[in-house]
This record gives structure tokens, sequence and C-alpha cells, in this order.
């Protein structure tokens, strides 16, 4: 099918019409309609004084560009096959388009940067909305990477073709070729002389400063035929040649982990294979092992990380925070652009100051459920009662539903695996007579000095384990029987699902006895290393709840936006004041620098502003839109918002006593932004008078790093975006990214 480029009217905002639309929205509107078919020159085209002008419609251009013939594919013997055309071209010597990179428009002619494609451009444009390649030849054309070129470039032999003007390129494996025309590079309008002997064609990788994208320049160097890989200025104007075949990212990362996790921290050495110039964050991120099948959740775990590109191959990260005696699961990761690496799960399990190790098949609990310390009785439990709150007279409530002999490990019926989860269960009979069989002194010690009556085991590694003994319960937990006796239940029942449990009766006198699911014993735990990890259920966050409508308005973009605020549960509702890249409200606490989360003193040139969040948090573990709401949910960019301020009609309207701005769309849908002020250390400043609202993107024109990028409207100012310090309290309204 063919696809149809249409000029993009986002560079227009350069000729300072828009600057216009700033006065406040009630005043009435006239319009005015654009309409560019050749450069983006395009003054002359304005019809009224600037000063005229209250709001801008936006259409479309009565011009479009069909998409031209594509090529042959030509294999070379080489990672991607090659066209034998341009983009642009219908035969090999036509140079096809002369595009900036990343301009799906094919009519930039600026020479701002910032319009190629934006202030922040992504690190690869290959199969994104700026591959102008795979936009109008589809299937898998695609622009190529400098790697691919280079490839190109050290497989082939390069000859000069006087009568065609161009580079004759013929594949060293196979004998096969393909042509490449020169004609320079385009400045603006024009194409300097001294370049139209050479060839310079688009990559679709970024370089560095980011004011440059990777190309190569074919040409004559000291009588030879060369062609290298340079970066050139993202305004100027170059050919494409585009490449057949999936694109593998230049990098693969594994993780391993080192040595024996403590009991809250762990070490992971992440290993990189591959071209890692292109990462801009690399480190491990991870979470304790949720019940159930969920997947791993990316974006909400806890990550430890460095920016920049690794300088390395092996880089160690320490992970910290980890949940003692738990499973936790790892994932290292390196981001690309737009595009994140990850390794395959490492789990890893913390130590348990819980356990004892006596050398068996299991280790040991030091002491009883419902119990902190060895000083403790613990709780009185009926057997298969994971809640521990099941008091009756009849067997039958009890490991309701139960089959098996053994309920050892079994999540529906297995009270440790409930209540202390990851490898923890119920010992079985066996294990018991295993670890009663260990015990060195026969006659096991008595010990009342803590006020617990307990016999003490010692084994040949010179552990010890404490039994604190006190009788058992009846079926109503209300009387108690044999105080000096202790009863254990094992995991494991005899016939007629009476379970087994474990008995002492003195020093000397320990047996097993079957006993009536009803009566309430102690439990005492066994580690099980072999035992995939259970995590208990908690409680749900309700935070999960997504907005109750994403409302389409007819957008050039189809962005579809929230109903209203995070935090809150309707339009009206102000919703939570976070932080820039923060997930908690603190009014209570206020705003200030010295509480704000992502601080780093040694960074005084960014006013001692981390900054490892990035340019862009959208989509991160930073977005409070994403972390809460899960799914497509984020928080708006800058130009999310700047098209929401161009294209949209701003209404001022007062709901339910609340004032904000009605904000309707091309389609007649509107959202309702409420004014709800913002935060600035513990003062509250315009509540019911103005609106200030995050974007996602860091704000880079001055104070780098330390302000992000805000909407702000009032009756007095208008609509506009401005910047806030990042320690401010603001609101945030989600928005959904067409795919």
């Amino acid at each position: 099918m063919k696809k149809y480029l249409i000029i993009s009217l986002l560079l227009f905002i350069g000729i300072g019409v828009l600057q216009a639309q700033k006065k406040a929205p009630s005043k009435p509107q006239r319009v005015l309609i654009l309409n560019l078919n050749k450069t983006y020159k395009s003054q002359s085209q304005v019809k009224y004084p600037v000063s005229e002008i209250d709001s801008i419609t936006f259409g479309e251009s009565a011009e479009v560009v069909e998409s031209p013939a594509t090529a042959e594919m030509k294999d070379l013997g080489l990672s991607v096959k090659w066209a034998t055309f341009n983009l642009g071209a219908t035969s090999e010597s036509e140079p096809g388009y002369i595009v900036g990179w990343a301009d799906n428009t094919l009519k930039c002619k600026s020479q701002n940067s910032n319009y190629y494609p934006s202030i922040l451009p992504p690190s690869t444009i290959i199969n994104t909305e700026y591959d102008v390649a795979n936009l109008m030849w589809e299937d898998k054309w695609r622009m190529p990477s400098d790697k691919e070129f280079k490839e190109l470039v050290d497989s082939c032999d390069w000859q000069w073709d006087e009568d065609k003007q161009g580079y004759q390129v013929t594949s060293k494996i196979n004998g096969e070729s393909i042509f490449f025309p020169v004609g320079g590079y385009r400045n603006g309008e024009a194409v300097p002389e001294g370049s139209k002997l050479n060839g310079y064609y688009w990559t679709g990788i970024l370089s560095s400063p980011n004011s440059h994208a990777k190309a190569v320049v074919m040409k004559q160097t000291e009588g030879k035929d060369t062609a290298i890989v340079q970066p050139m200025e993202r305004y100027l104007g170059l050919m494409i040649r585009p490449v057949y075949g999936d694109y593998v990212l230049p990098l693969s990362v594994s993780g391993e982990l080192q040595g024996v996790p403590g009991y809250t921290n762990a070490s992971i050495k992440v290993s990189f294979d591959g071209d890692a110039d292109g990462t801009t964050l690399y480190g491990v991120a991870y979470e304790l092992v949720p019940s159930g099948t969920a997947e791993f959740d990316f974006n909400k775990a806890k990550k430890v990380s460095r920016t920049g590109k690794p300088t390395q191959k092996q880089v160690e990260f320490e992970l910290t925070g980890l949940e003692e005696g738990k499973a936790h699961r790892a994932v290292a990761y390196a981001i690309l652009g737009t595009d994140t690496v990850k390794s395959p799960e490492m789990v890893l399990f913390t130590t348990d100051a819980r356990y004892v190790d006596l050398g068996l098949s299991v280790k040991w609990a030091k002491w009883n459920i419902g119990a902190e310390s060895t000083n403790e009785y613990g709780g009185y439990y009926g057997w298969g009662d994971i809640t521990g709150e099941v008091v009756s007279p009849y067997a039958n409530k009890y490991a309701v539903g139960n089959t098996s002999s053994s309920i050892a490990g079994n999540a529906n019926y297995d009270i440790a695996v409930a209540k202390w989860g990851g490898r923890w269960r119920m010992p079985t009979k066996a294990e018991y007579e295993e670890m009663v069989s260990a015990a060195v002194n026969a006659a096991w010690t008595y010990d009342a000095s803590s006020g617990v009556k307990k016999y003490i085991a010692t084994f040949s590694n010179g552990m010890t384990l404490e039994f604190p003994y006190d009788g058992y319960m009846n079926s109503s937990c209300t009387e108690k029987s044999y105080d000096t006796h202790g009863f254990y239940w094992t995991a494991d029942a005899a016939t007629g699902q009476m379970p087994y449990y474990f008995h002492m009766s003195g020093p000397r006198s320990r047996s097993y006895t079957s006993a009536e699911k009803y009566m309430h014993l102690f439990i005492r735990p066994v580690y099980d290393e072999g035992q995939t990890p259970v995590t208990p259920e908690g409680p749900q966050d309700d935070t999960t709840k997504e907005a109750s409508s994403a409302v389409d308005m007819g957008l050039y973009s189809g962005n579809l936006w929230a109903t209203y605020n995070v935090g809150a549960k309707k339009e009206t509702e102000s919703g939570v004041y976070v932080a820039w890249g923060e997930l908690q409200e603190k009014i209570s606490e206020g705003y200030f620098q010295n509480n704000y989360a992502y601080l780093d003193e040694n960074n005084t040139q960014y006013g001692g502003y981390s900054t490892a969040l990035g340019l862009n948090i959208a989509g991160t573990d930073y977005d409070i839109a994403h972390v809460r709401w899960k799914g497509d949910w984020q928080m708006p960019t800058d130009a999310d918002f700047k098209e929401l301020r161009d294209d949209c009609t701003w209404t001022a309207e007062t709901r339910s006593g609340v004032f904000g701005y009605k904000v309707t769309g091309p389609n007649g849908k509107s959202i309702f932004l409420p004014c709800a002020g913002y935060y600035n250390g513990s003062e509250h400043i315009g509540a019911n008078e103005e609106g200030n609202y995050w974007c996602s993107t860091m704000y880079m024109f001055a104070r780098e790093y330390q302000m992000g990028y805000a909407m702000n409207f009032s009756q007095a100012n208008g609509y506009e975006l401005t910047r806030f310090s990042r320690k401010g309290g603001l609101t945030v309204r989600p928005v959904k990214h067409k795919k």
C-alpha cells in the first residue's frame, strides 16, 4: 500500500506566528489556515499581521509526495541486502531525495537542527516514524546503521566511475555490485560547490554531540577512493540508500550473580558484548519475586545504574534494599535511545537470619511460626489452616479440599508458605526423623532461663536448635493441655487424613503420633533450597486504577488524554502534587531541595541535582503516571502539551466550584484541566487561579538538569509552556501515545 508523507506543520513554530496565541483565551478567535507546498521558508504566505491573530487552525497541505518506486535488493553476501538505487530515485544514477536527518516530510530546509526531528533526538531512527525508507518502502526496508555501512566499506572494492559520476561497489565475497551516485550535500537551499564530486549518505544513527548524525562520505583522498563514516549536522541534506533486513541492536548484555547474597544485598556482574557507543544508561533492575506467574515489571522494578556508555566490558553492581530470606529476580540492561536491551532473568535468594544450617537436607528455622525469637513460644495452629484463624471442632474445616498425604510446600494448606513465603515450608515426618537422628546429644538440654521452657539439641557442626514446649490447644483454642510436653505438626498425614506430629515428653523422649486436624499445635518451618520460591499475596495497590476513559480529541499525533489527574477520581480534583521524577506526594514535609529525592552533592555544575534520570522520564520508573496507572499511560512530553496548546481551543470555565480550562480538540471532544496551583516549599500557590502540570522532559536551555518543562495556564497569562524547578510540587495529567 502506498504511503503519503504530509508536510509537517511542527516546523512552522519557528516563523513566530504562534506566539500570538498566548493571548487570554476568552477573546473572540479568528482562524488562519497555513498551506505550504514548497519549503519552510514561508513567511510570505502569512496574510494577516501577527497582532490580529488570536489562534491558528492547522490544515494539511494540498501537495503530497507519492511513494517512489521500490528498488530491487542486491545480496552482496553481507548481513543485510542493499537497494540497487537511492530512496526517491528510479535508477542507480539518480540521487533521489536530498533530505535532512529524520525529516519525514522530505521538505524541510531549515538550518536549525532542532527540527530534525526535535531538540532531543533519539539515538537511532531506524524502523521509527522518522525512518523514511521504512515509511515509503515498507516491509523490512529501512535506513542502514553505521555498522552496516562500515561492513559495506570493509567487504567491498570501491571504484570511481567517471562516466556515471559515482562509485561502483563490488563485493569481495560474491562479486555482486551496486552503484552509488555522488552530487554533494545541501545546506539550506545551496549545494556547496566543493562537495559535488563527493557522495553523502545518511545512516539511521545519532552521533555525538547530538547536533550531528552519522553519515558516510565517499570521496577521493590522496588519489584513493575512500568511504568513511563521520558525523554531520542533522540539518544538512544527504542521500539515503535503503537496506533490507531485520535491524539487530549492536549490543547485548548478560548478568551473573557474584558470590552468595547477603541478608539485604547482592552483587551482579554485568557483561557487554558488542558496540556500546549509543548507550545512555545501563545497570540492573530487580524486584521481589511476586506470587503467581506475574512477568518481570521492568518499569516498576528498583534499579541501580550508571549514565553514559560503559567503559569496560564488565561492570559490577551492588543491589541493596533486598528483603531478607526472600527470592528476588534481576535483569541487566542497557538503554540505547528508545531501545532497551535486557539480559535473561536471574533469580537470587538473600540469606535468611531465621534459619540455622545443621548440614542436613533442609535448613531449620530457629523459632516457631508466630514467634520472633528463640525466646518466644509462637502460635498454635490447626493443620492445613493457612490463616491461623480457624477454630472449629470439625476436621472438615481444616485443609479443605486437600487429598494429598502431604501438604509440604502447598501454598493452599502450608501455613509456613503462607506466613513466611520464599522457600519456607512445613517439615515432613522424615525430615524430623533426620534432624533427631543427627543430634549428638541423646539427652536434649533443658533450659527455662528466659522464661520459656525449651529443649536444646546440639549437632556435629556445633550448631544448636531450640524447641520450646508448652502443650497444645483444643479445637477452640480456649484450653491448653499437657503443658510439660511439646507438640509440633509435620506436613504429612497418616491414614484417614490424620496428620502426624512430633512429640517431646522429656529430654530423651521423642516420638511421632497422629491427631485430628482441629487440634492446635506449634509449627517449626524448614527452608528448602529446592523449593520454588513463593511470595504471599499482600494488599492490592489501588493506585493502579486507570483513568475512567482516554479521550481521542482528534489530534494529529493520535494522542489520547486522560480525563483526570494522577491521584484524582474525577476531572475537577487536583490529584497528587509531586516533584519531578518522584512518586509520592509530600505536602506535609514540603517541597524543598534538601528533601528532593534525586540530588548529587558533587554535581555543583548542575546545582546539586542528579543527572541520572535522563532527559525524558516518560515510561520509566520515575514516571508517576506510568508507575501508578501502568499500561500505556505516561507523563506527557513538552511536545504533547505544545500540540494541546496549539491545536486546541482553550476556554476558561468553572465546574463544581473549581476553576479551570476546557480544552477542545479538532474533533470537538474535550478534557477539563483544573487550576490546581502548585507547591513551592510549604506554600500552595495559585490554587483555583492557575494550572501547572509537569511534562516528562527536562528543560536544558538554562540551569541545565535543574528544571523540567511544565504547562502553565491562567486568565492573567493565557496558556504557555514554561519551566519549573524539579523540587516543586506540580500535578500530572497522563497521556497515551498512538502506537
